[in-house]
């Protein structure tokens, strides 16, 4: 009888486990992310979160996070990385001429690595991160 007992109650706690994981990291149907990118833009991207008189990053009217990189691809911000806790959410670029003029919005496959750093006075803990784009060909090295 203890027997079943403990597997049952082994099994209630990873059901509970699993279900809160779900909630955690389930897709938010408005869930996005916009890298927009300077036309021509060729290069890694740089992203510094948490950096003191940044800019904070905005959502657009459908609840994206925006992007957007300046030419040289390091791009920072006064917010987490963490903001807008989308969890599962789909990622895209576009770019945009001078004039403004954005190209369509393109799906991307990234991979993107995080490290951590100090920040000024070594009392903030501040993210850094790179974000390579499949269609950009470059290795990316801190």
């Amino acid at each position: 009888m203890k027997r079943i007992l403990n597997k049952m109650a082994i099994l209630i706690v990873t059901s509970f486990l699993v279900f809160a994981l779900y909630l955690l990291y389930k897709p938010d149907e408005t869930g996005a992310v916009i890298y927009v990118l300077p036309e021509g833009f060729d290069k890694c991207v740089s992203i510094d979160y948490d950096v003191r008189h940044a800019d904070p990053l905005v959502l657009d009217d459908d609840g994206a996070v925006i992007y957007n990189i300046p030419m040289d691809g390091e791009f920072k911000t006064s917010s987490s990385s963490d903001f807008g806790h989308i969890g599962i959410h789909q990622i895209f670029m576009q770019f945009q001429n001078k004039n403004g003029r954005k190209s369509e919005l393109v799906d991307v496959t990234i991979s993107s690595h995080s490290s951590y750093s100090y920040g000024e006075g070594g009392t903030n803990l501040e993210e850094s991160g790179w974000i390579s784009f499949n269609s950009i060909k470059q290795d990316c090295e801190w």
